[in-house]
C-alpha cells in the first residue's frame, strides 16, 4: 500500500470521527452549559411569580436517607416537582422499562429511567409535605438537541416544554394562604413526616401495631405504666410493699 492511499484512508477516517468528537467537546462547553441555564431561567420567566414560587435543591427525607429535588414549583393548581436530564440525541423508552436508550449518531447508550425514582421521590415530598400525593405532580424535560424517537407521556418534556406542561392544571387545588404555608416549609427545611401526616393506611398499620404492643417490665414482668395494655391507674401498693418503703 502507498503514502498517499494510506494518507486517503486516513482522511477519510477523520472526516467520519471529526464531527463526533467536536459534538462530544461541543455537549461538555462550559459555554453550552451556561446558554442551557439562560434557556432554563427564560422559562422560570414564563412562569409568572405571582402564581408559581420556586424552590431548588430541596432536601427530602425518605425511608432510604434524604433525596435531593432539583427544582419544586408551589402553585394553587398543585406542587410540581422538575427533574432536568441534559443528553443530546434520540431517546428511546417506554414509561415502565427500566432503562432507556440514548442514542447519537451510531454511538447508543442506556440510562436509568428518570420516572420511577422521581416518582418516589415525589411521594416522599407529599409525606414531608403533609398533602395528598395526587397533588403533587412528577416532571422530567431534557435539556439539549433531544429527539424523542418514541411516544413519551405528558409529563416527559423538552427544554421549555416543561412549562405548558405545568400550566396546563388550572383547577385550584390549595388556597394562597396555603401555598404560603408550604412555602414557609420549604424554607424551614422539611423532616420526616409525623403519623399525622401519613396516610391513613400507615396510620391505621402503626396503630395496630402499637395496640399489639405491651412494654414489660424487666424485674416484674408487668406492662409498665403510659403502655398499651397497662393499667390505667397505679396499683395500690401491698403490704409487702409498703414494708419495703
Amino acid at each position: 500500500m502507498d503514502f498517499p492511499e494510506i494518507v486517503s484512508k486516513a482522511s477519510r477516517a477523520l472526516l467520519w470521527w471529526l464531527p463526533v468528537i467536536l459534538l462530544v467537546g461541543l455537549v461538555k462547553a462550559p459555554w453550552l452549559k451556561e446558554a442551557i441555564a439562560r434557556r432554563r431561567r427564560g422559562a422560570e420567566v414564563r412562569l409568572d411569580p405571582g402564581i408559581y414560587l420556586q424552590a431548588h435543591q430541596v432536601d427530602v427525607p425518605t425511608p432510604k436517607g434524604q433525596a435531593r429535588i432539583e427544582h419544586v414549583l408551589l402553585s394553587r393548581f398543585g406542587v410540581f416537582v422538575v427533574k432536568t436530564e441534559t443528553a443530546a440525541g434520540w431517546i428511546l423508552g417506554e414509561p415502565g422499562e427500566a432503562q432507556w436508550t440514548r442514542q447519537l449518531y451510531r454511538k447508543s447508550s442506556r440510562f436509568e429511567n428518570p420516572l420511577p425514582q422521581l416518582e418516589r421521590d415525589t411521594h416522599a415530598l407529599a409525606a414531608a409535605l403533609g398533602i395528598p400525593a395526587d397533588d403533587v405532580h412528577p416532571v422530567v424535560t431534557f435539556v439539549g438537541d433531544t429527539v424523542f424517537k418514541t411516544e413519551m407521556p405528558p409529563n416527559v418534556t423538552r427544554g421549555v416544554g416543561f412549562v405548558d406542561y405545568v400550566t396546563s392544571f388550572e383547577t385550584p387545588v390549595f388556597s394562597e394562604n396555603e401555598v404560603a404555608k408550604l412555602a414557609q416549609r420549604l424554607q424551614r427545611g422539611l423532616s420526616p413526616p409525623t403519623l399525622a401526616a401519613r396516610s391513613p393506611k400507615a396510620r391505621e398499620h402503626e396503630q395496630r401495631s402499637d395496640a399489639g404492643t405491651i412494654c414489660s417490665c424487666p424485674h416484674c414482668g408487668g406492662a409498665l405504666p403510659g403502655t398499651p395494655g397497662a393499667p390505667t391507674s397505679k396499683p395500690e401498693p401491698s403490704a409487702t410493699e409498703i414494708d419495703r418503703l
